[in-house]
This record gives structure tokens, C-alpha cells and sequence, in this order.
């Protein structure tokens, strides 16, 4: 054999473990590619699901308001979609009747709400919840 057939065929034998090494890289890819995308559906199944009852939730929550008369009942508007406030017994710092909801409105209806939550949770912990 020549010296340039021997240079070649070392040349193809680097280059066959060459390629045998990025083929194992690609299937270890292709490994990693399916657990991601089996993760994907299931994120996607659970996104559906929640998709599914915040749609429930909010049913309820409309039936609820129409129920405590939140809603005006005439027929016309409620076919129209609209959401005109006929409440009028709102607690104190509650939107009331003609008050329209802006951005102050809103703020300080959480931030009242978020402290009457904060002041159930605190009265309904046990004294030894500070050790735990």
C-alpha cells in the first residue's frame, strides 16, 4: 500500500469514531427531547384542566352576582352583556351604587380585603405554631 491509501484510510477511521461519537450524543438528544416533551403534555393536560375549572369558577362566580343581585335584572341588558351595578347594600369601604370602579376603588377594596384574610388566618393559628 502507498503511504497517501494508509493517510487516508487513518483519516476515515477518525472520522467513522468521529461520527460514532455524535451519534451517541444525538440519541442521548433525542432521549432527553422525549422526557421534555412527555413533560409538555402533561403541563398541557394540567394547564387544560385548569383551563376547564377557572371557566367553572367563573360561571360561578357570575351566577353568584347575579344571585345577590349584583346584576341588573333587565332582560335587554343581560342579553346585551351589560354588567350595570344595581347594589346597594355594599359594606362600608365597598364599591357602592354609582360609584364607578377605578383604580383607587380597586386598590383599597384588596388591600381591605387582603386584611380581613390576614386577620382570620392570625386568630384561627394555635399559640404553638411559633416553635413549628
Amino acid at each position: 500500500m502507498r503511504r497517501t491509501d494508509r493517510q487516508d484510510m487513518a483519516q476515515d477511521r477518525s472520522a467513522i469514531r468521529t461520527d460514532a461519537g455524535n451519534i451517541r450524543t444525538d440519541q442521548r438528544n433525542i432521549q432527553t427531547d422525549r422526557r421534555d416533551l412527555a413533560q409538555d403534555r402533561s403541563a398541557i393536560h394540567t394547564d387544560a384542566n385548569n383551563i376547564r375549572k377557572d371557566r367553572q369558577d367563573l360561571r360561578a362566580d357570575h351566577q353568584d352576582l347575579r344571585h345577590d343581585g349584583y346584576y341588573a335584572n333587565n332582560a335587554s341588558n343581560a342579553s346585551a352583556g351589560s354588567s350595570t351595578s344595581v347594589r346597594g347594600n355594599a359594606p362600608t369601604g365597598q364599591q357602592r351604587l354609582g360609584t364607578p370602579l377605578n383604580a383607587s376603588t380597586l386598590a383599597s377594596n384588596t388591600a381591605a380585603n387582603n386584611k380581613k384574610a390576614t386577620d382570620e388566618q392570625n386568630t384561627r393559628k394555635p399559640w404553638y405554631h411559633l416553635w413549628w
